[in-house]
């Protein structure tokens, strides 16, 4: 026990599934900020929803309309 402490730590290698999980989570990490950051992809939740009203307001404006004026 006359070792220093950081030379009997040295000689320990990182388990190769850790380094894959580290690198994996990396590149999702980097794929997630480009693919959702508005700066960056131009996607934003709020075109979705003026989107996703829009159609909603086309579909309801095409309804049939019954006798009554009401629509169904």
């Amino acid at each position: 026990m006359d070792e220093p402490i950081g030379k009997l730590e040295a000689h320990n290698k990182v388990p190769c599934g850790f380094l894959l999980l580290l690198f994996g989570l990396i590149a999702f990490a980097v794929y997630y900020i480009a693919a959702y950051t508005p700066e960056i992809s131009g996607w934003s939740q709020y075109k979705v929803l003026s989107k996703e009203m829009e159609a909603d307001r086309a579909k309801a404006a095409s309804a049939p309309v019954r006798e009554d004026g009401k629509k169904p």
